[in-house]
């Protein structure tokens, strides 16, 4: 080869690679739109990052402070019937005062049972002394009874008569034994009222009906349960050892006066009777 053309191709290829190698070692350069985009971006990122983190962050404290209020709240419950038990120890009620308590609510709940069982018999009248028959009609015999009182009442106003309670042992062999109360059920009230406000204005007795035995007075009275008429006959006892004048029933209410024109009390138990006057013995 010539050496002349050697060194030309030498030098064409020094020259190639440095300029090669001047492209490489170049920097990258961005324009300032760019540039300003990309710093936009990681600002937007770093901020969206903090922001999140904030939030758990104050969520969490906002967790802690609630339970720490609760806490707080208890303790103050805590220590203030603590501080109760500590220094008003008379506000704790003895045994005593919560039978009594205990005792009076039974008392008041048995009143109202007792009231509501009669109130069931608010259409029944009771009529005593009337002879007993055997086989006797004892709805026929009301209604007589009714007529000779001046009230008009019907078979069909009357759902039920009949006696009730045992028969009753003679006191000798030839006297014959007490009859047994006849006890009338009606289909209203009026009827019932209208009967025991005529038995009140008008007496009336066996010979009146024409009934066998001696002649006796028929008493017409409302009919009281178990409770009342119990009650009512230990009252009149009590009220006789006291002197009160008057002890009555109205609408199976029991009721009592001292004397005329001093209140009346109404007697619902027992216990009233000594509230009102003062007998402690029942």
């Amino acid at each position: 080869m010539n050496p002349l053309n050697s060194n030309i191709t030498n030098r064409q290829k020094k020259t190639t690679v440095s300029a090669a190698s001047s492209q490489q070692r170049s920097p990258i350069t961005l324009d300032s739109t760019g540039y300003n985009d990309l710093l936009d971006e990681i600002k937007s990122y770093m901020r969206g990052l903090l922001d999140s983190q904030t939030e758990s962050i104050r969520q969490g404290i906002a967790e802690i402070k609630n339970a720490i209020e609760s806490q707080n709240q208890r303790l103050d419950q805590l220590e203030a019937r603590i501080s109760l038990l500590e220094t008003k120890p008379e506000n704790i009620q003895p045994p005593s005062t919560i039978a009594s308590y205990i005792e009076s609510t039974v008392a008041e709940l048995q009143a109202k049972i007792a009231d509501r069982d009669q109130a069931l018999l608010s259409n029944d009248v009771e009529v005593a002394g009337c002879s007993e028959e055997v086989d006797e009609n004892c709805t026929r015999l009301v209604v007589t009874l009714s007529k000779r009182l001046g009230v008009d009442l019907d078979e069909k106003d009357i759902v039920f008569a009949g006696r009730v309670g045992p028969m009753r042992k003679a006191d000798t062999d030839s006297a014959p034994g007490l009859p047994r109360p006849l006890v009338v059920r009606l289909t209203r009230r009026a009827p019932r009222d209208a009967l025991l406000q005529a038995a009140r204005k008008r007496g009336v007795n066996t010979n009146d009906l024409k009934l066998p035995g001696p002649t006796r007075p028929l008493y017409i009275n409302e009919r009281l349960t178990r409770h009342n008429r119990l009650l009512f006959l230990k009252v009149k006892a009590l009220a006789r050892d006291a002197k009160l004048k008057y002890v009555w029933i109205r609408d199976a209410k029991i009721f009592v006066r001292q004397e005329q024109g001093k209140p009346r009390y109404r007697i619902h138990t027992e216990s009233d009777f000594s509230k009102f006057f003062g007998n402690p013995h029942i």
